[in-house]
């Protein structure tokens, strides 16, 4: 008789699909990411404080970066008085790190905006590496000066370190002569002084304020502001071009020396009949200075 006919025997069930893994835990939060920080802070560097009612300078973010350049000189300069008190957290600004300015090698981390403190005249370094994020300017501007005007800040005047391209010099008496010209806004301190030497201070044209603070941006903004809170504002602007903007920060830093009537030296102190003269200083460049115009370390025989 024929074979029975052949039955395939069942498959075996399929073993269930394996479960999906579990999803990655989410990263820790960006110290500077926007959805992170949603306003501005100040960051107290620990152990450090400082007196209210001080006198803030700020630089612009302008041509060839004197402002900084500035800033950064004058502190390193005057280092044995003028100490990091803290660092300012905006998520209106791009956020960087770097290595220190001022140590070298120590390692200490430089940030996008950080603040100095001179306890001898009483004054406040604000110092900005990083530009404001592109359509923030009134955010960045109105945050900044909340911040300012409160404790433990609570600003009694304001200094403005600013700089315009020399091609927009449009008079004749700006084509020669002192470069620097001077914009002083609100009865204070600063100002009564800086109009006692006003031969030696060029005021800043009426043709030129439309270029010196352009509408919409943070100059223009932030001078506006503070005018309209009655705050002093001395703005110290220097006409020049991009390049090696060494000399030009370092007259700014003179300028800044003598508007704010500085003690040369933490030992002594400048009185109001005793000008002092920046001459008196040894401008002292900061170690990262060194590495901004270093010969290139790719061999020049390469291109010939």
């Amino acid at each position: 008789p024929p074979p029975p006919p052949c039955t395939p025997s069942p498959l075996p069930p399929s073993p269930p699909p394996p479960p999906p893994p579990p999803p990655p835990p989410p990263p820790p939060p960006f110290l500077f990411s926007s959805s992170f920080l949603s306003r501005m802070e100040f960051v107290p560097t620990k152990g450090t404080s400082f007196k209210e009612h001080s006198t803030v300078v700020y630089p612009s973010l302008s041509v060839g970066n004197v402002g900084q350049l500035a800033i950064d000189l004058y502190i390193n300069t005057f280092s044995d008085r003028i100490k990091k008190v803290g660092s300012i957290i905006s998520p209106d600004v791009v956020p960087i790190v770097g290595n220190d300015v001022f140590q070298g090698t120590k390692g200490v981390m430089a940030l996008s905006i950080e603040v100095f403190y001179d306890e001898v005249d009483n004054v406040l370094f604000v110092q900005q590496r990083a530009p404001v994020v592109e359509g923030r300017n009134n955010s960045f501007v109105s945050q900044f000066i909340s911040l300012i005007s409160t404790a433990p800040f609570n600003v009694s005047q304001f200094i403005l370190l600013n700089s315009l391209t020399s091609v927009l010099r449009t008079e004749e008496n700006q084509l020669t002569g002192d470069q620097f010209r001077f914009l002083m806004l609100n009865n204070g301190p600063i100002n009564d002084r800086l109009a006692h030497t006003a031969p030696l201070r060029i005021p800043l044209e009426p043709s030129t304020v439309p270029e010196a603070l352009k509408r919409g941006t943070v100059s223009q903004i932030l001078v506006q502001s503070l005018k309209e809170k009655s705050t002093p504002v001395t703005m110290i602007l220097l006409f020049c071009d991009e390049g090696n903007n060494i000399p030009e920060g370092t007259k700014m830093a003179h300028q800044l020396f003598l508007a704010l009537n500085a003690s040369p030296s933490s030992h002594s102190s400048a009185s109001a009949s005793a000008s002092p003269s920046p001459d008196l200083v040894q401008w002292r460049a900061p170690p990262s200075w060194s590495t901004l115009f270093e010969p290139s370390p790719v061999n020049q025989m390469l291109f010939m």
